[in-house]
């Protein structure tokens, strides 16, 4: 029968995500090239981008046989215990659907799913439909119907909470007990009271104001919205305060979202449960009924009951704990200043803890499960500095009179900045000074340093769902300042502007970026927009690797960064003092944001007088993307040569029709070759909202350069003629000390997203870049990488590609020499994020001393047994088997299948395809297959998988032979990989195609189980050769002679 087969997507397809865990809904787009990667487009609203990999969404094939019912609802079970949609009101019903919505269909031993048919509902418009991919994950969903408000009536709000609960969590019990009691007062005549809850079996509901009972009517439920409706037999006053106490009973959850439960497993074997809880955003409904809205700030009072061998926690210090007849006890907890429900925390468990100094005002403690409890000491030692620097910097105090923070085995945001408790995933929180990397270690201090900042922007002064994405801005662009302020060899701000920024331009440079204050209705749109696509106004954290990229693709924090250089740091500073003083525990606007910076502008006189703060900074809040500045010079004499003009537009990534009508205030700051200095990165003049300007400069001349933007300081990019480029090139490759490391960055970066969009050449590019053979800074080499590697993909199968390898090992020979293959523990911070690249790029591109270094260091592990430093081992491996022979492929290769270090397995396993013998490689590809595996070699799960990836993944001669292996193995391996694994190896050899590998047959191969990538990669790839091959073959040339 085969297996399941994909047709083409149409544009406007409704499609549920299955993405790293969680499912979301939302209208197929399209699929576009972005950089180096492919993505799809998702329009919720708001757009999301996912790579390929990421994704599941199939459709497949009616021509099959159906499965008895009792399997299809076996099946349906493991599906969406696979997917977590809960958190999505209407997604959670999906699975009281599936049985009348779907056929089940046998295929290849695997289970198919397909819509049954469409409901069309006349009432609302809604088109319903399921599809199910064999992975398990649900593909297509119904649209939400557009005109439903799901946020509460405005007839009452709360005044306060006392919350009581009761769990068994030692026991494994997952049932728990709760009895809220709300005070609520109406804001107009109301006969009912509406709150949000999600998930409970409600008991006795009680109203009473001033001991009098109110007598209410049986309560209704509307499960799309979470609404809890009691009506009341009288009307009620809003010159009273009613108090409405309602027990209940639930569930913990499994999904991580709301009261859920986790567990560990200890030193014994034996499963140790704990309870948590994850608010964000809409979630507190699953642990309490409540007002579920961010905007309501009332004061919470919390008590816990539990065993004695377990300890509660929560966002106030604890007050008593009492001793109950049945063996158990209660916890209560200090009443909270006004708190938002989503900020509101307890977790119960049994884990130790290590408390900061006592004496002083702020206690802090750290939580973590006693069998990691040893890894908590870096965060330990860095949570009093960190909060101290913050306080001393912002001038504001912290608020509250304690200060926890927990590692969680489950969590699924990484972590969350509830008051007075934060809670962590362990991999942001742990570390081990003898496993854990450089990168876990940045990891670790900016997961810290951003909830840290939290505290002050997002509860301290709370905002609503507008102003949220600029306290995560706040919150994400002051974490790298805290950081160096401990830690100056970091150069923290260095990492975001080359890292944050450049990922944020190409994150924010999609047609269909949102502004930062758009506003969101329902509530799973908004935690979308917070988890999502604050990629585009707030913060995501990157799935592959938490603590790698504990780093903030958000325009907000670029923004926030802008305006700090244009007004100076002082005057930011203090207008985020009056801020942060001005609306504390209270609910903040942009406008109080605005308001205050303009205050303290004013004050200060740090921007012209004619400049309107609050104007300035609303044209980058309610507008989307960046801009583009184009800067035209001629060149002709001294006279013209002083004049300088200027066009803006909006900054797109891909050809678009819309009208590119934005326009936005900037701050503009250049120097030129007769003042170089960019220390200064006060604005020199502020470009208004208007297409073109122009500027003088009484100095400049025919043979200067100019360049804008000091220290890649303004959220923008520039673009220059031809000679201004040369002009740069050559001062830059004459003396680099003139020019900002940042600036080098930002240049590499704008340039080659020019040629990305075909305003500049690659050729240009190249010229460019040529003064990177004297340069050592990773600001630099980062861009640089990162252009270098979608040339190289690409260019391998050009016959001038020896030329492209000579010129990198030329650039790279200076930044290698100075980094070595060596990790030392008193080096610049950063230097550690260069010697990967380093010893990756110049061994790859065969700087000779670069192989011999490599294959030293691995002979010498060979004798002392002393393992590589785990800063370098994933490159050292695959530089060393670069020039290695057979005994030290075998040695690397028996080291992996003997290593019980999971983390050693890792390394060595992506190495053994860097080989670059034949015989080796063919050996390698066929343990990876069951019935090739003639010597009996045994992986771990996922590693023969892995192993083979990494034949094809390095190099043409590796993807030649790993084609020529699947000519003949292609079932055999598909049966002992799976489906997922497979096409993810026929995806990735697809991106790798050349005209140097067989293409009819890879066409075949491709064409066989995934169509719709055939003219995505493969094309791309010959198109990319025709039209820009021979602009870089003749430079590399001409470079040459």
């Amino acid at each position: 029968m085969g297996a399941c087969k994909k047709k083409m997507l149409n544009a406007g397809s409704m499609v549920l995500v299955y993405l790293n865990r969680t499912c979301f809904r939302g209208k197929f787009v399209s699929v576009k090239t972005q950089g180096n990667a492919n993505i799809f487009l998702i329009d919720r609203g708001y757009t999301v981008t996912v790579a390929l990999a990421n994704i599941r969404i199939l459709h497949l094939d009616l021509n099959q046989t159906q499965l008895p019912m009792e399997t299809l609802a076996q099946a349906s079970e493991f599906i969406l215990s696979r997917c977590i949609i809960s958190h999505d009101a209407l997604l959670s019903k999906i699975q009281d659907e599936i049985a009348q919505h779907l056929l089940a269909f046998h295929i290849d031993d695997k289970v198919c799913f397909l819509p049954k048919k469409f409901y069309y509902n006349q009432e609302s418009g809604d088109v319903k439909f399921v599809t199910l991919s064999i992975d398990g994950a649900p593909m297509i969903r119904s649209s939400i119907p557009s005109n439903i408000n799901f946020r509460l009536p405005n007839n009452t709000v709360p005044v306060n909470y006392i919350i009581s609960l009761r769990t068994w969590i030692h026991e494994g019990n997952f049932t728990f007990t709760g009895i809220v009691t709300i005070d609520v007062q109406p804001t107009e005549p109301t006969d009912f009271i509406t709150v949000h809850q999600d998930g409970f079996t409600i008991g006795d509901i009680r109203l009473t104001s001033e001991d009098a009972v109110i007598p209410v009517e049986p309560f209704e439920y509307n499960s799309t919205l979470d609404f809890l409706t009691i009506p009341t037999s009288v009307d009620l006053s809003p010159s009273q305060i009613y108090s409405l106490r309602i027990e209940y009973s639930g569930t913990l959850r499994d999904d991580d979202l709301g009261f859920y439960r986790s567990s560990y497993v200890n030193e014994n074997g034996d499963t140790i449960w704990l309870a948590a809880t994850q608010f964000q955003t809409g979630s507190a409904r699953r642990a309490f009924p409540c007002y579920d809205e961010p905007g309501l700030k009332v004061p919470v009072q919390v008590d816990i009951t539990h065993d004695p061998s377990y300890e509660a926690l929560s966002n106030m210090p604890d007050i008593t704990r009492e001793e109950n007849d049945d063996g158990s006890v209660t916890t209560f907890f200090e009443t909270s200043p006004p708190i938002s429900t989503y900020l509101v925390a307890f977790v119960v468990s049994e884990f130790p803890h290590v408390s900061g100094n006592t004496s002083r005002p702020i206690l802090q403690r750290v939580f973590a499960r006693p069998t990691a409890f040893n890894q908590t000491d870096l965060i330990f030692e860095l949570s009093e500095p960190m909060l101290d620097k913050m306080i001393e910097y912002f001038r504001v105090g912290y608020p509250l009179p304690k200060l926890d923070q927990i590692a969680l085995p489950d969590f699924r945001y990484g972590a969350m900045e509830n008051w007075g408790l934060i809670t962590y995933l362990e991999v942001l929180f742990l570390f081990d000074e003898n496993q854990s990397t450089y990168a876990d270690k940045m990891g670790v201090v900016s997961a810290i340093a951003h909830e840290y900042g939290h505290q002050w922007f997002g509860i301290h002064s709370r905002s609503n769902s507008i102003t949220k994405k600029l306290n995560e801005g706040f919150a994400s662009y002051f974490q790298n300042t805290a950081i160096d302020m401990i830690y100056p060899d970091w150069h923290m701000i260095d990492y975001f502007t080359v890292r944050t920024l450049q990922d944020t331009f190409r994150n924010d440079a999609l047609e269909i970026s949102p502004p930062m204050n758009e506003y969101i209705e329902h509530h799973d749109l908004v935690t979308g927009l917070f988890s999502q696509m604050t990629s585009a106004k707030g913060f995501a954290l990157h799935n592959e690797n938490y603590r790698e990229n504990y780093k903030i693709t958000i325009p907000a924090a670029c923004i926030v960064q802008m305006f700090l250089h244009a007004f100076t740091e002082s005057t930011f500073l203090k207008g985020l003092e009056m801020y942060l003083n001005d609306r504390a525990f209270s609910i903040a606007s942009e406008e109080d944001v605005f308001s205050a910076m303009e205050k303290a502008v004013d004050e200060d006189g740090s921007v012209p007088a004619d400049i309107d703060v609050p104007t300035v900074m609303f044209s980058w809040t309610s507008q989307a993307g960046f801009p583009l500045i184009e800067v035209t010079r001629s060149y002709e004499s001294d006279i013209s040569a002083t004049t300088v003009g200027l066009s803006q537009e909006r900054y797109f990534s891909n050809q678009t029709n819309s009208p590119n009508d934005i326009t936005f205030w900037i701050p503009v700051s250049y120097t030129t070759s007769h003042s170089p200095s960019s220390n200064d990165t006060r604005p020199d003049f502020w470009y208004p909202p208007t297409r073109e300007m122009n500027f003088t400069i009484p100095t400049l001349t025919p043979a200067d350069w100019l360049l804008l933007n000091k220290q890649a300081s303004g959220y923008y990019r520039v673009l220059y003629d031809d000679t201004n480029y040369r002009l740069l090139a050559d001062a830059m490759f004459r003396n680099i000390s003139l020019f900002h490391r940042l600036n080098r960055a930002q240049i590499i970066n704008d340039a080659y997203n020019f040629v990305t969009i075909g305003r500049l050449t690659h050729s240009q590019f190249l010229n460019t870049v040529r003064f990177l053979e004297n340069d050592n800074e990773y600001a630099s080499w980062y861009p640089a990488i990162t252009a270098f590697t979608t040339i190289d993909r690409a260019f391998s199968g050009h016959e001038d590609y020896p030329l492209f390898t000579e010129f990198i090992s030329t650039l790279i020979e200076h930044l290698y020499d100075t980094v070595g293959v060596h990790d030392l523990s008193d080096e610049p911070f950063l230097r550690k994020y260069s010697r990967p690249l380093a010893i990756q790029w110049a061994c790859n591109m065969g700087l000779v001393h670069c192989r011999s270094d490599a294959t030293r260091a691995l002979r010498e592990l060979m004798v002392t047994g002393v393992e590589f430093h785990q800063n370098v081992r994933n490159v050292l491996y695959c530089a060393a088997l670069r020039s290695g022979n057979s005994n030290d492929f075998h040695f690397v290769w028996n080291r992996m299948l003997n290593s019980e270090d999971v983390s050693v397995r890792n390394s060595l396993t992506s190495s053994l395809g860097c080989s670059t013998t034949r015989r080796l490689l063919r050996e390698l590809l066929r343990s990876t297959v069951e019935e090739t595996n003639d010597n009996g070699v045994e992986y771990g799960p996922g590693e023969a998988y892995r192993v083979f990836s990494s034949v094809y993944q390095n190099g043409l001669l590796g993807l030649d032979m790993a084609i020529d292996f699947l000519r003949e193995y292609r079932h055999q391996a598909f049966a002992d990989f799976g489906f997922s694994s497979f096409e993810n190896i026929i995806i990735g050899m697809s991106q790798r195609f050349t005209d140097l590998v067989d293409t009819a047959y890879t066409e075949r191969l491709i064409a066989d189980h995934i169509p719709f990538y055939t003219n995505l990669y493969m094309n791309n790839n010959r198109d990319w050769l025709v039209q820009y091959g021979e602009d870089v073959s003749a430079w590399l040339r001409e470079l040459r002679r």
